[in-house]
Formats: C-alpha cells, structure tokens, sequence
C-alpha cells in the first residue's frame, strides 16, 4: 500500500482518480462525520493500493450455468497453436450440479454414441465463460476432467477450453 499523508497532498498528482481532486480529508469529510479523535487520526493519511502488475496478476475467468456459478480458472497454460487453454478448475457451489454430467465424459477415443449423449447433455447446462470483468468468452469447447496423472485421493480438476476468443490469447496468463 502507498499511503499519502494529508500534507503532501497535491490535486495535480493521480492519487485519487479524475472524479475527485479533493484532499483526502475533504473526500472523507463528505462522506462521513470525522468528530472521534480516531476518525480524526484515520483521515490524515490516504492509502492507495498498488496497480497490478503482470507478474502479479493473472486473469481469472468464470464458469457459470444460469447464473450459477460452477467454478473458476486462471487458465494457466495456453496453447495459441492448437487455441487450447487448460489450468487447474476450483469447483463452486454450482459444480455438483453439473459434475454428473462431466462425468459421462468418454475421454479420447471414446465411441460416437457416447460422445454424443455426452456433448447433448453438456449442451443442456448452456455454460458460460466469463472473464475478470465479466465479459463472456466464446467457447467452442470445453472439458472438465479429473487429472489423469494424479492419484485417485488427491486428484485435481482440470479445465480445458477450446476458443478463438482474444481476450484468453492477449490477457496475462500465469507462468
């Protein structure tokens, strides 16, 4: 956190963003009463969290079935080649509702009936892709598979997203 005492305030500096060039204590003073001593203390010095950076930040996306959320992905290996993004999926509340349907999933090399029946049902959940805003993501698409490598105690979920979208090509991703 950077924080900026009262008396180095100075309006032209982008402390605060372009809507408010008021001093910190004015910009609180609006907002609330500042009579306790401790309000008093708390209104002499303005903190700013840090920008984000890219080695810090990786943009996590959002997978949700009418409004549900299933679970979320920072998609942390991308692959612009073959347009295959893949990363670690932590389940959410909506997941055991849709988790009987990854489940049918046949795998590579699974029989044509069964890979329809699969694809019909996972097209019944209409799942979306969000990103950090919220934006949806076209998907052309997408597997939620139990990690094959891992034992079957502690095995991760992996999510695999097939898209063209760029917004998963051009966003940070996780090294």
């Amino acid at each position: 956190m950077k924080c900026i005492a009262a008396d180095d305030w100075n309006p032209k500096k982008p402390h605060l963003s372009a809507i408010s060039r008021l001093s910190p204590r004015a910009h609180l003073g609006r907002f609330f009463r500042l009579e306790a001593p401790a309000a008093r203390i708390a209104s002499e010095n303005f903190c700013v969290p840090p920008a984000p950076t890219s080695d810090l930040f990786a943009m996590s996306f959002t997978l949700s079935m009418s409004g549900v959320i299933v679970g979320r992905s920072e998609l942390e290996t991308r692959d612009p080649i073959k347009r295959v993004a893949r990363g670690v999926f932590r389940p959410g509340l909506g997941y055991e509702l849709a988790e009987p349907i990854f489940n049918l999933s046949p795998g590579p090399g699974g029989d044509a009936d069964t890979q329809a029946r699969y694809r019909k049902a996972k097209d019944a959940l209409q799942l979306q892709l969000a990103d950090s805003l919220g934006k949806p993501i076209s998907v052309r698409d997408l597997h939620i598979r139990r990690e094959s490598s891992a034992s079957p105690a502690k095995s991760e979920l992996i999510i695999e997203v097939e898209t063209d979208d760029p917004a998963v090509w051009n966003g940070p991703a996780s090294p």
